[in-house]
């Protein structure tokens, strides 16, 4: 939350009422998650667009079937099928993998990256 106070106010009395109306703030910012668009489902299509770090590529469709990690490859995405030996990989490396799966699962959700 930013705060704009007049010059000379009492920092513990500005703190003291920012402090008081948390809950406002908190049901205000709950609510507006509430009313937000579920994120526009994309269809991929060979041949489109697209920005990535700051340059443009053009999406190619393989016929490998979509799941997992997307990979850029040759200025193509590749998005291999991973087995569980892959898994197991990732749970050694990463033990707690599941977790941030889980929340970059329910943030996804929330982002469009256009």
């Amino acid at each position: 939350m930013l705060l704009h106070a007049p010059t000379g106010s009492d920092p513990d009395a500005i703190a003291s009422w920012a402090w008081s109306i948390r809950g406002w703030v908190f049901r205000r910012l709950a609510g507006k998650h509430l009313l937000l668009p579920a994120s526009p489902a994309k269809d991929f299509v060979t041949g489109d667009g697209f920005d990535y770090l700051g340059r443009h590529y053009r999406l190619q469709l393989t016929g490998e079937p979509p799941g997992g990690v997307v990979k850029l490859e040759r200025g193509r995405f590749r998005m291999p099928r991973h087995t569980p030996a892959f898994w197991a990989t990732v749970q050694r490396a990463l033990s707690d993998h599941d977790r941030r799966r889980t929340r970059l699962a329910a943030a996804g959700t929330t982002l469009w990256l256009g």
